[in-house]
C-alpha cells in the first residue's frame, strides 16, 4: 500500500523546514512506500495541484495530510470534490484536517483522525509509542478504541459506529449549515490549547457545536483535550472532561473518553 503525502494546512514548502528530513526518515526506516506531493511547492496553487495529483495517482491508497495548521479552510472551495469522491482513497490527518473530513464524509469518503507526519518522532519518541501509527500505515490496523465510559450505560461498540468530528471550534464551524444527520453517528470532540484559554473556553465551543447539531448524536467521544494552567502546567484531561460533563453535556446520551493521542479514529 502506497501513501501520498500532501500539505494543505500551511502555505509553505515543508521540505525547507527543520522537520523535513526526520519526517521522511520515519517512513524510510520503516519501509513505508510513499509519494511526496508537497516538496518544492510553496504557494497556494502548487500545493492544491499537488493534492489533486495525489488523488489521480492510482498507485496510492491513503492520502496523509502531513501537518496541522490554520490554512486548510482556504482550500475548501477550491478542492475538486468530485475527484475526492471518485478517487477511492482514504485520508488521514488531524486538527484543521477536521475541515476536510466534514466535507468529505457526506460524499461517502472514509477519513482517519490521527497524527501528522511532522515531528512524529518528537511527539512519539520511542518505537513502541509509534507502533500504533505503523500498524495503521502498514496494515490499516486500528488499535481498539472502545474507550472509558464517563456517563451512561451502553452496548455501543465504538469500532462499529459511524464517528464524525474532530477539533472543537472547527467542528462548530463545519456543522453550521451542514445538516448532517447525527442520529446515526457518534460525535468526536477534542480541543488543543490556544494561549490564555481555560476549561470554560472549551465549554464555549461545545455549546456552539450543540447549537449547530441537526439532530442528537448517538453518543459523544471526548478526546484528549489539552489546556495549561497559569503556571504553564498541563491540566489533567480528567479535570477538563469532568468540567465538560458537569457544565456542558446535558444531552441524555452516553459519553466516552478516548485518548486520541494513542489511537487513530476512523471517521465516516
Amino acid at each position: 500500500m502506497k501513501i501520498a503525502l500532501v500539505n494543505l494546512s500551511k502555505i509553505q514548502d515543508f521540505s525547507k523546514t527543520p522537520y523535513y528530513q526526520a519526517s521522511l526518515e520515519f517512513l524510510e526506516e520503516n519501509n513505508i512506500d510513499y509519494v511526496d506531493y508537497f516538496s518544492g511547492r510553496e504557494n497556494f496553487e502548487d500545493l492544491l495541484n499537488g493534492f489533486h495529483e495525489a488523488l489521480g495517482d492510482d498507485s496510492v491508497d491513503l492520502v496523509w495530510f502531513i501537518q496541522g495548521g490554520s490554512e486548510l479552510i482556504q482550500f475548501l472551495n477550491k478542492i475538486d470534490w468530485d475527484l475526492v469522491r471518485h478517487s477511492h482513497k482514504s485520508f488521514l490527518g488531524q486538527s484543521d484536517f477536521t475541515h476536510f473530513a466534514f466535507r468529505a464524509i457526506p460524499l461517502g469518503v472514509t477519513c482517519y483522525y490521527g497524527p501528522g507526519l511532522k515531528q512524529i518522532k518528537d511527539y512519539f519518541p520511542t518505537a513502541e509509542q509509534r507502533q500504533f501509527v505503523l500498524d495503521f500505515l502498514q496494515n490499516r490496523k486500528l488499535q481498539n478504541y472502545n474507550g472509558q465510559i464517563l456517563r451512561g450505560t451502553t452496548s455501543l461498540t465504538l469500532e462499529d459506529e459511524r464517528i464524525i468530528g474532530g477539533h472543537s471550534f472547527i467542528s462548530a464551524i463545519m456543522l453550521a449549515g451542514a445538516k448532517i444527520d447525527m442520529s446515526n453517528r457518534v460525535l468526536f470532540f477534542e480541543h488543543h490549547y490556544i494561549p490564555g484559554e481555560e476549561p470554560k473556553d472549551v465549554g464555549y465551543f461545545l455549546e456552539a457545536i450543540k447549537l449547530n447539531l441537526a439532530s442528537r448524536p448517538k453518543a459523544i467521544i471526548l478526546g484528549h483535550s489539552v489546556l495549561f494552567d497559569k503556571d504553564k502546567n498541563m491540566i489533567d484531561v480528567a479535570v477538563i472532561n469532568k468540567y465538560l460533563l458537569e457544565q456542558h453535556i446535558d444531552l441524555d446520551i452516553p459519553v466516552f473518553y478516548v485518548d486520541h493521542f494513542q489511537k487513530i479514529l476512523k471517521l465516516s
